[in-house]
């Protein structure tokens, strides 16, 4: 008996955190406390429940073991929907970066139900807000591109509402639509907000008004920004953001090459961001997609497929330097059915710490039926003697089931990845006037410095890494 009364002291430890099964567990002691005046059956009985409890445990430290990644897939092509994927990194002692499973089938898929199907003229976009004590939720909007006859038939009031879903429950529910939706636009998570901001390229048809918004989750409510500073001849659109140090850096892609804007969440205002390299120098710049922040630096993707560069943001000056293209990204992006090098997206997550993965695809024209999905975790190592490296930890390959639709990777985000802070902290800087904010970040001399056209074989490398 005195075995039975050592597991009677440690069933507590293999309860789950619900009070149903703590309460159950301290029972199930209890019993075996007493079993020295319990018959045979009971004892059975007893030793089944704890085989139970201990399979319970077993597969909650197994899953425990894993990272979910989970990835947004946006169909380019008929019957067009939303998909959301998830993939689990096997974390070590060290960190991730282990064995990774894809999940060929979608956890769950968006837009999917009769009278809310989208159109190509529309474009799914998300952004994941998080908080301390609870995992990750994916907002979703629908971007309805301009159409001279106005939206397709498909698109309903009901397509353009707000959809949001629960990594934890596994269920999604509805947000308040946006006061206008935005013909080209980006959705942003800072600071436990949402930021919905018309594209500049907006101009070449008619921006939406408001152009700029802000969702408040708590209270289920938008309000009006001012609009990003932006010309109709640059023909901008914007393509990657980073959250720091009170502001929204975003990065801008046009006509005129890149350039970035900073706007500032406190003061609601927006302010022109130098470069230490020309607009059309391929350095890098623009970088795409969510930027990752960790301490002084930013990691992001780079303009080239499969890079990642690191780069600073001083508040201060309003300036990023030069963009660093971190060496040792090994991808195993091989596939006999598509050239990866063409009509592909990806996406760069930060998984905790110094790791990271990029998800990665490509689309096939031999396919129907599934599409290659690519998933490398890799580590940022700063060295000794200066700058970063990258150590690459794992990389692996799953064909997806797309039924049908191919799709671009439109966000990925990890389920329990950190927090961008409570609230932004307020800095003085007296660097920035309001003329400043005023001249768009582009100089006269600049502009004619940089008005050499690029070779045929650049802009079709701009067109496809700029999707």
């Amino acid at each position: 008996m005195e075995g039975l009364l050592k597991l009677a002291g440690e069933i507590p430890k293999l309860s789950s955190t619900s009070s149903d099964s703590h309460q159950g567990s301290e029972g199930l002691a209890a019993t075996l406390s007493s079993l020295s005046s319990s018959s045979s059956s009971d004892r059975i009985h007893v030793f089944d429940r704890l085989s139970e409890l201990s399979s319970l445990h077993m597969i909650r430290q197994e899953r425990r073991a894993y990272k979910s990644v989970f990835v947004l897939a946006g169909s380019c092509q008929p019957p067009y929907k939303g998909k959301l994927y998830e993939v689990e990194i096997r974390q070590g002692s060290e960190g991730t970066g282990g064995a990774t499973h894809i999940a060929k089938q979608p956890v769950a898929r968006f837009f999917d139900q009769e009278g809310l199907l989208f159109s190509r003229q529309a474009v799914l976009h998300g952004a994941s807000i998080c908080s301390p004590s609870t995992p990750s939720k994916l907002y979703m909007l629908l971007n309805n591109l301009p159409m001279p006859l106005g939206p397709p038939p498909s698109m309903t009031p009901d397509s353009l509402k707000g959809y949001v879903y629960d990594t934890q429950s596994m269920s999604w529910g509805t947000f308040r639509s946006p006061k206008s939706s935005k013909p080209i636009g980006t959705m942003i998570a800072a600071y436990g907000n949402l930021y919905y901001l018309a594209s500049p390229a907006c101009l070449v048809y008619e921006m939406p008004s408001p152009p700029f918004e802000r969702y408040d989750p708590g209270a289920d409510r938008w309000e009006t920004l001012p609009i990003l500073p932006s010309k109709p001849v640059y023909c901008e659109e914007i393509v990657g953001y980073a959250v720091c140090c009170g502001y929204i850096l975003v990065s801008l892609y046009g006509s005129k090459g890149f350039r970035f804007m900073a706007f500032h969440v406190t003061r609601e205002k927006w302010y022109p961001v130098k470069s230490e390299v020309p607009r059309r120098d391929r350095c890098g710049y623009p970088f795409r997609g969510r930027a990752v922040v960790v301490g002084d630096s930013i990691y992001a993707s780079s303009n080239r497929y499969g890079d990642v560069i690191e780069f600073n943001f001083n508040s201060t000056t309003y300036s990023v330097s030069r963009p660093l293209t971190l060496p040792g990204l090994k991808c195993h992006t091989e596939s006999v059915h598509c050239d990866p090098t063409r009509r592909r997206t990806e996406y760069f997550v930060h998984l905790g710490g110094s790791d990271f993965c990029l998800v990665q695809t490509a689309m096939e024209s031999c396919r129907s039926d599934c599409q290659p999905l690519w998933v490398t975790t890799f580590r940022i190592v700063v060295a000794s003697g200066g700058g970063s490296y990258i150590e690459t930890l794992h990389s692996t390959a799953c064909d997806v089931d797309i039924g049908g639709a191919s799709f671009h990777i439109r966000y990925s985000f990890a389920k329990d990845e950190e927090c961008d802070g409570v609230g932004p902290v307020e800095e003085e800087n007296g660097s920035a006037s309001d003329a400043d904010a005023e001249d768009y970040g582009f100089s006269p001399d600049e502009d004619e410095s940089n008005s050499e056209e690029t070779s045929g074989e650049d802009d079709e490398d701009d067109k496809d890494y700029m999707k």
